[in-house]
């Protein structure tokens, strides 16, 4: 009788040195530690790993803004590893500076033809799906290139093809990328937004050039473009997560017809106008001055190859540094039309100054200040359609804006004739001139644009 009451005590109980304890509190007790366990390196992980946040006054804080504004990141990174890759590589099958030249032109051809019939095809199908239609194309297109690299049967009119190709999905940035981006913030967040999306490509264009330099020498040009590929697939997944406020409406115009209610849209929408005119400016007489560079370094300044470099890099580095401050200041700008303009003419004085520069110190300086000209005109280039122009016509009016931007070849060939003949030093001031009539054109008839606050209930 003994044994059989210990059989059944057994049965319920554990025993244990302390004496008998019941097996429901023995269990329970394991699991509270489990549970607290957990909750320790879970309390530890935050502590070595925080959680990310970002002020709700922040477009950060927006994860569709995050995904779009990756995107960009993706896209800025790929295109000057790109230019980079395809430049090394042609110049050295061949020999020529020439088709070197001529290869990294095609990827700004297109801006002017492709950004009215992107914005077409985005008013027809909708924004998302248009970009969609060529991020696809993208990702076929580079792992193509990947395997003719890898069998050795890659020729330069593949290249050719390819760079005409990025450059259509460049074009792409304006009427869908960044229409996009100002469809998902609320306009008080507009201009923060456009700054953040601009200091990421001022980024992209010191990082993409020096990962291509490196992805080209450690992996060659198949690695480079299957690079591309990855980052063109991240690029899907990320706007396949966007979800469009609203649908398209279809719309069945052609493109001469979409063209003229473009331009319709921009003689009534004056921020709109002013943005497009300005960059016209901007593209023909101030930004091709940035290719004069590296020749006034060595010729007038007599500078080293290090030094040139050190130089180009004063533009870049001015304009990062103006971008982060407009993110952290952006909110406070009013007078978003004179922001702008007054980038303009920043940039074209300080090319003026550094056209006559007696040594490298004032050089530098003066291409500093210029880089934070073309921050606060990029910022704005796209925020005053923005918040200028109602949703529906966003589409339309970048492209327009892309065309005024596709005239850039112009301007860099018209300079570079120009240069032949007087020096490039001459050239530049001759250039500024011609900017300095044409700026101030622009800004008197829009200076009711220039001299009025933007309104608060943009």
């Amino acid at each position: 009788m003994v044994g059989k009451r210990h059989r059944r005590a057994g049965l319920r109980h554990l025993r244990c040195a302390t004496g008998t304890v019941p097996l429901l509190w023995v269990i329970d007790q394991r699991v509270s530690l489990t549970v607290s366990a957990n909750r320790t390196t879970v309390h530890l992980q935050e502590r070595v790993y925080p959680p990310v946040t970002f002020d709700p006054d922040s477009p950060l804080s927006n994860p569709a803004f995050r995904r779009i504004w990756l995107a960009g990141v993706c896209g800025g990174i790929v295109r000057w590893l790109e230019i980079v890759v395809v430049g090394i590589y042609v110049f050295d099958i061949t020999g020529s500076a020439f088709l070197a030249s001529v290869i990294a032109m095609l990827r700004i051809l297109p801006f002017a033809p492709a950004g009215p019939i992107l914005a077409m095809a985005a008013d027809r199908f909708g924004v998302r799906r248009t970009y969609l239609v060529l991020v696809r194309m993208m990702i076929g297109l580079t792992l193509l290139q990947a395997v003719l690299a890898a069998l050795g049967w890659l020729q330069v009119w593949h290249l050719a093809i390819g760079a005409l190709a990025a450059g259509i999905y460049w074009a792409a940035e304006l009427p869908l990328r960044r229409s996009l981006l100002g469809s998902v913030v609320p306009p008080t967040q507009i201009v923060a937004a456009m700054a953040i999306d601009t200091t990421s490509n001022n980024i992209t264009k010191m990082l993409g050039p020096l990962m291509g330099g490196l992805v080209l020498q450690w992996t060659g040009l198949t690695g480079a473009f299957i690079f591309s590929t990855v980052m063109h697939v991240v690029t899907l997944r990320l706007v396949m997560q966007i979800d469009e406020r609203k649908r398209a409406v279809p719309r069945r115009s052609g493109f001469l017809r979409n063209l003229r209610e473009g331009i319709a849209l921009a003689r009534t929408n004056r921020m709109a106008l002013l943005a497009i005119s300005m960059s016209l400016v901007f593209n023909l007489f101030g930004f091709p001055g940035a290719s004069m560079i590296p020749v006034v370094g060595d010729q007038q300044l007599q500078l080293s190859a290090a030094m040139v470099g050190l130089l180009t890099a004063a533009e870049g580095i001015g304009a990062t540094l103006g971008s982060l401050v407009i993110v952290r200041y952006g909110h406070r700008i009013r007078f978003h039309g004179r922001f702008f303009a007054s980038g303009c003419i920043i940039f074209m004085l300080m090319m003026a100054l550094f056209s006559v520069a007696p040594n490298a110190t004032l050089a530098w300086t003066a291409l500093l200040i210029s880089g934070l000209g073309i921050a606060c005109f990029t910022s704005m280039q796209a925020t005053l359609v923005l918040i200028g122009a109602p949703e529906f016509a966003r589409s339309r009016l970048m492209g327009l804006l892309s065309i005024s931007i596709g005239t850039g070849p112009l301007g860099f060939l018209l300079l570079g004739w120009t240069a032949d003949r007087v020096g490039a030093s001459t050239a530049l001031q001759l250039m500024v001139v011609e900017g300095l009539i044409a700026w101030s054109i622009v800004a008197w008839r829009m200076r009711d644009v220039l001299t009025q606050p933007t309104p608060d209930n943009r």
